[in-house]
């Protein structure tokens, strides 16, 4: 576990009842960030093979999502 990573609580059997909205919230926002890169690999295909340090990946990804952005607002 680091500072700036969350993780879902996993142990079922002693599982707390007020543990479960964490849990199932944690659950929705990963999935609609997976779906999220899934859609900008199609959009951007250079974000399927990034041939650089990886220190640029995040922004690379970040100009992805700024061109995106620019693209909806223009209606495109």
């Amino acid at each position: 576990m680091s500072d700036h990573v969350m993780v879902p609580f996993k142990d079922y059997l002693v599982f707390v009842q007020e543990n479960l909205p964490f849990s199932k919230k944690l659950s929705k926002t990963r999935v609609m960030i997976e779906n999220t890169f899934g859609i900008r690999k199609i959009q951007f295909s250079k974000m399927n093979y990034v041939a650089c340090d990886i220190k640029h990946v995040p922004d690379i990804i970040t100009v992805c999502c700024v061109l995106h952005n620019m693209c909806m607002s223009e209606g495109n």
